[in-house]
Formats: C-alpha cells, structure tokens, sequence
C-alpha cells in the first residue's frame, strides 16, 4: 500500500510540473508586437509572396497573420478562406493573439460554413481578454446584435479606454441612445470628439451627422433645434468618405444631390453612393434603386436595376406596388402576387390555426408555433369570430410560401 502511495503522488507530481511548463511556455510565447492592419499590410506587400511562405513555415507569426490574411481576403492570391485559417491557427499557436480575432471574424461572417457566432465569441473572447481593442469591439457589436447592451458597453468602454477609435465612437452611441447605459449627452459627445481626434471614419461620419441633425433642447415654449451646421457636415462627411467609409460616402453623396452646403452634383454624388452601395451599405443600395428610377445614372450590371436592389434588400412590399401597378416595369400580377408569397413566408411559418379558445368565451386564435404570441381579442375580435375564416387563412399563409396564387 505504501509503494501504491509513493507512485501515485510521483505521478501526480508529475502531471502538476508539466501544466506548469505548458502554461509557462504558452506565456512566454505570446507574440506582443501586433500591428494595426494598415502597418501590417504596409510591412508586408514589398515582400515576395515566397519570401513571406518561407518565413511563415519558419514559424516567424507575424509572417504566419499576413498569410491568413491574403487566403482569407484574397490578397495577392486567389481567396481560400479554409487556407487562411489554417494560417491564423498556425500564427495563434505561435502566440500572436490577433489571429484569434480574424479566426473570429471568419466563423462571424460565415466563410468556414454555416455562420457560427458561438465560436466566433470564444476567439473573440480569447483575443479581447489579451488586451486586444479589435476583438473588444467585435465582441462588444456581437453582445449588442443578441440584445445584451449592458455586456456591448462593457467591451465597447474597455477598447475605447485602450485608445480605439471606433470603440470611441460605439461609446458616444451608447450614452446618445441610452444602450447599456444611463444616457448621457453631454458624455457622449466628450467620446465622439475623441473619436475624431483619433482619425476614425465612423466617429467622422457620426460627427456629420450631429452637425446636419441638431438636438432639440428645452421645454414647452423654450423648445427648439440648436442651430445646423451644414458646413461642418459637409468636412466631416468628406474625411469619413476620405477614408472610404461607407456611411461617410453616403452621407457626402446626398449632400451632392440635394446641394447641402455644396453646389449641387449629381454626378459626383451618385458616385459616391455607389461606393457606398458596392460595400453592402443597406441605406446607400436603397437610394441607388431610387436615383436609378428616377432616371439619374444607368445601371452597371444587370443586378443593379431598381427591381433587383429591392429584390436583394427584402422589400418585398415595395415590389408589390411597382408590378402591380407597372412602375417601372411592365404590371405583371403574377409577380406582386410572388412577392406577396415572399413577403408573408415568414408569417407563414409564425401562424398557425388552433381553434377555438374556450378560455376566451370561444373566440377563435392564431398564434405562433412557440405559443408566445396570441392574435385574440381587440382589436382582433371580429376578424376572428369565424373558424372557417380562420382555417382557410391558416392555409393560405402556408401555400403563399410558394405559390404566387394563393397569395
């Protein structure tokens, strides 16, 4: 028994100095000299591409981050997002704690597979409790995307307090708007100077758009707008452009059409909103369907017509209207009856028929497959007072999902 004992502490011993050594050896590893994306690619692009897989197969992390980079962005190669991740894992285990943070993004956005924000969190996480502002913003936009504001603020203020310029910004929303905390004018505005200071594009475009959207202050007869600056507007939405910021494009570019402290141009501004537009900006891709329709610029590729920017933002009830009263398109009921079909499918799958509710005095429900939500009593009484009614609409929402008649 004796021996048993003396063999088991020796194991455990042994067990215990090694975690010691990894966890050691994984601290001291930690790459520290991360550079901002702008640097790092700016370091990198004079260098041979082979040069740079060399050092990277070297185990030199630094090397190992840019190639994760130019696979998963398509720099300097042919896009292989699987590629570039394997890259990040490589420059990760070598202690260079930003690849956490792109690996982050990649499962965020969905180019290793399905869109994965659990996993994304967890790198996320890893980067940001490292001190990483970029991983504390990106962890702080994907609390607020799941409704938890008080957590968003939390990494939102670590960052900005780091000095990131962005998160400066994402601060003076959170006290303008009172997310996650107290609002706080006055606050908020002390951050987005900050912003500013920094040279970010977003705090930019925010700061045009206090100057072009004042607050109104006072009470009663007192009320009223603080004075517009639309020549500030302009300067601040003209760096924030600068930078090729979407928002700061778009802001800029309505300024040129409408001629807001600036000559008016058409031309100039529906340059910019295409910009705008070709990063996915929502706002910038709708007024671009709306300049197109009213005649100011041609479409460039047949995916850019009004009807195929409404189609690709979801504006299924627009659509509706345009074919079934021919604006700008021949009337074609078949298709506002398919983009009924479109805009009820997710009714469709909400709604379900389940008869009467006899602890309503038998007045007939729709209610969503989670039961949570009840379409009973005013003001929906008497559209429910008949079963039929209601079963015959129960089947239609489902058949609307794919056929334009029944919608």
């Amino acid at each position: 028994m004796k021996t048993f004992f003396v063999k088991f502490w020796w194991h455990l011993c042994v067990v215990v100095l090694a975690l010691f050594i990894s966890v050691s050896a994984t601290a001291q590893t930690t790459v520290t000299n991360w550079l901002p994306l702008k640097e790092l690619l700016k370091k990198w692009e004079p260098v041979p591409f082979a040069e740079i897989q060399r050092q990277a197969e070297a185990g030199e992390a630094q090397a190992q981050h840019y190639l994760g980079y130019a696979y998963a962005e398509g720099l300097r190669v042919t896009a292989d997002p699987a590629t570039g991740a394997g890259w990040y894992r490589r420059a990760l285990k070598a202690g260079y704690v930003p690849a956490a943070n792109n690996l982050g993004v990649l499962y965020e956005r969905g180019r290793l597979g399905p869109s994965d924000d659990a996993k994304a969190k967890e790198f996320y996480q890893f980067a940001a409790e490292r001190g990483m502002a970029r991983a504390q913003v990106n962890l702080g936009l994907l609390f607020e995307r799941e409704g938890d504001r008080s957590q968003a603020f939390r990494y939102f203020l670590q960052a900005a307090e780091a000095g990131d310029g962005e998160a400066m910004a994402q601060v003076y929303l959170c006290y303008w708007e009172a997310k996650g905390v107290a609002a706080d004018h006055a606050q908020a505005m002390e951050w987005l100077k900050k912003s500013v200071a920094a040279d970010n594009p977003f705090g930019e475009c925010m700061m045009g758009y206090r100057c072009e959207n004042t607050e109104w202050v006072g009470a009663g007869e007192t009320w009223h707008q603080l004075p517009v600056d639309l020549p500030g507007a302009l300067h601040w939405y003209q760096k924030s452009a600068a930078q090729n910021w979407a928002g700061g494009q778009y802001h800029l570019g309505l300024m040129y059409l409408e001629g807001k402290a600036a000559a008016q141009d058409e031309a100039r501004g529906l340059e910019l909103i295409r910009a705008a537009a070709d990063q996915d900006h929502e706002e910038s891709l709708l007024e671009l369907a709306k300049l197109y329709a009213r005649g100011i610029g041609e479409p460039r590729r047949e995916n850019e017509t009004p009807l195929a920017l409404l189609e690709r933002l979801g504006k299924w009830e627009q659509l509706i209207f345009r074919h079934q009263y021919g604006l700008g398109t021949p009337r074609d009921l078949v298709m506002a009856a398919r983009c009924c079909a479109k805009a009820t499918a997710d009714l469709a799958d909400k709604v379900e028929f389940n008869g009467s509710n006899a602890g309503q005095g038998g007045t007939p429900i729709i209610q969503t497959s989670d039961d949570r939500h009840w379409m009973s009593g005013p003001p929906y009484h008497a559209a429910l007072a008949d079963d039929k009614v209601m079963r015959v609409l129960s089947v239609y929402l489902k058949a609307a999902r794919g056929d334009g008649a029944a919608a």
